[in-house]
C-alpha cells in the first residue's frame, strides 16, 4: 500500500460535474495484476480485498496492467479522470492498494503485485 498526502488551496473546485473533473497522472512500473486500485480521501487507510472493498466510494480507478514480458518492466502513465467532489480544500490523501492476481489484499493473501510508483501529478480547477 502507498499512502501520501497533498495540500490543495481553499478555492479548489469541489463538484461532481464533468466540467470540474480532476485528473491524476501517475507513473507505474511492474503492474501485472488487474486489481491495483487508486483512492482519493478514502474513509479508511486499510487496503481490503477487491470483493469487500471498504473504500470503494473513494476509488478513482485501477492502475493499468502490463503483464507481457516487455511491458512489465516499462514505466506507464496512468491518466485517471475523476469527479473533483472527492477533493477538499486543505490536506488530502491518495492511497494505492496493491493486490494479488485475484484481488486479495493484506499480508495473508500471498503474491501481491510488485509495483513501483513515481511522478504523480494532479490537475484540478480553482474558482476565479
Amino acid at each position: 500500500m502507498y499512502l501520501g498526502s497533498f495540500t490543495l488551496p481553499n478555492n479548489v473546485v469541489v463538484s461532481g460535474t464533468v466540467a470540474a473533473s480532476a485528473v491524476l497522472d501517475i507513473e507505474v512500473a511492474g503492474s501485472e495484476y488487474n486489481f491495483n486500485e487508486v483512492y482519493i480521501n478514502p474513509p479508511t487507510n486499510v487496503c481490503t480485498s477487491n470483493d469487500t472493498d471498504a473504500n470503494q466510494a473513494a476509488s478513482i480507478g485501477f492502475l493499468g496492467e502490463h503483464d507481457d514480458a516487455g511491458m512489465s518492466v516499462e514505466w506507464a502513465t496512468n491518466h485517471i479522470v475523476f469527479g473533483s467532489s472527492l477533493l477538499k480544500p486543505g490536506t488530502n490523501q491518495v492511497m494505492v492498494c496493491i493486490r494479488n492476481v485475484s484481488g486479495g489484499a493484506g499480508s495473508g493473501v500471498g503474491n501481491l503485485d510488485n509495483i513501483t510508483l513515481r511522478g504523480a501529478v494532479l490537475h484540478y480547477h480553482t474558482t476565479p
